[in-house]
């Protein structure tokens, strides 16, 4: 029944379940040391579960300063406290590594992760009605709509529908590192994460899985993108994919939600636009052949008047039809297109009557202001 419990105590629960998983495999023939080592990470999960459990079953005032046998004793004179005698052993061993230096006898203490664990798991049972192993990790999720995109993905993998799924960690990943100035899917992004503990490799996985999102303000709503052509169709559309990416999603949310707004470099074109200016009238606009159009000749597309501006993203290149090699404009211009041009994303060239000498006649405009 972990839903039934408040939020904090969801949390500190789960701060257990993280000290537990950071305790390694350890065997009868390990370094002292690293069992010490356990003992104290053992010693302060199993001390911090009896805390959350005492703080919840019997509230009210106690001494400034509880330690973990304090706690034990007031949870064993409510009912039989599982381990009761042990935790006595455990905080010796550990007060006498931690204040003396001395290491522990390994082949005694070296799965003291496991002993504690169950210890644990049986308290949760005793005095909260649920299971350790049912405190999931995404209720330290601080940002509501990203917790909530989790939980209809995991509704979506249980039903099956593994695509639904992906697209709502897409959006969950989204507005988190957006609020980082981080969107993208690009190697960088996973290097800048690995300083909040990510495992880079990882999350290059979970954004190949997912699709790429972005917002589209006309319509005030995310907008979810598959490259059906790379890494977006049903092949990759499966259980134990949908999986690895939940545990992702929720490890690097976590880790990454009290990061600080970094500075982030924004590129060229997303503060500014260019212009070209027709020199006189009948300045055309040619279409250039795609790259798999062979045998495609240029077609005119506009024909434009003296003074006539075309705003867009242009790049000077050679022109190969002239022989003196003059600069000329390429571009991707947002002006209307005429009806028998197609839709998706095509080059554009402004013809040889607009200025030829691009650097001297060019001019940028939009929320920046150019040279």
């Amino acid at each position: 029944m972990a839903d039934a419990l408040p939020d904090h105590v969801l949390r500190r629960l789960l701060m257990v379940k993280q000290l537990l998983v950071g305790i390694p495999q350890l065997t009868s023939t390990s370094d002292g040391l690293l069992v010490a080592r356990a003992i104290l990470t053992a010693h302060d999960a199993a001390d911090l579960a009896l805390a959350t459990i005492v703080g919840h079953r019997l509230p009210g005032p106690r001494k400034a300063k509880s330690f973990l046998m304090d706690y034990a004793a007031e949870l064993n004179e409510l009912s039989r406290l599982y381990g009761f005698e042990q935790l006595g052993h455990l905080s010796r061993q550990r007060d006498a590594f931690k204040h003396h230096g001395t290491l522990p006898h390994v082949p005694d203490w070296h799965t003291v992760g496991e002993r504690i664990r169950g210890y644990i798991e049986a308290w949760c049972s005793d005095y909260l009605d649920t299971r350790l192993a049912d405190v999931e990790l995404d209720a330290l999720i601080e940002n509501e709509t990203a917790r909530s995109l989790y939980q209809l993905a995991k509704v979506s993998c249980a039903t099956g529908d593994y695509q639904d799924a992906l697209e709502q960690l897409g959006k969950g990943l989204y507005l988190v590192l957006h609020r980082l100035s981080a969107a993208g899917r690009h190697a960088d992004l996973a290097l800048r994460l690995v300083a909040f503990g990510v495992n880079a490799g990882d999350f290059l996985t979970l954004q190949q899985f997912l699709p790429s999102v972005s917002f589209e303000p006309e319509r005030g709503d995310l907008v979810v993108t598959w490259d059906t052509r790379g890494t977006g169709h049903r092949g990759n559309w499966s259980e134990r994919n949908v999986r690895f990416c939940l545990g992702v999603f929720v490890d690097v949310v976590v880790k990454i939600q009290h990061a600080t707004r970094s500075p982030w470099p924004v590129p060229f074109y997303a503060v500014y636009i260019d212009t070209a200016t027709a020199k006189h009238d009948g300045a055309t606009v040619w279409r250039q052949p795609g790259l798999l159009e062979f045998g495609r000749q240029w077609e005119p597309v506009k024909v434009t008047k003296k003074g006539e501006v075309l705003r867009g993203l242009l790049l000077p290149i050679p022109d190969s039809r002239q022989r003196t090699d003059p600069t000329t404009i390429l571009a991707t211009p947002p002006f209307r297109r005429s009806d028998s041009v197609p839709h998706h994303r095509r080059r554009w060239h402004f013809g040889n009557d607009f200025n030829r000498r691009f650097r001297d006649h060019h001019r940028t405009e939009g929320r920046g202001l150019g040279p």
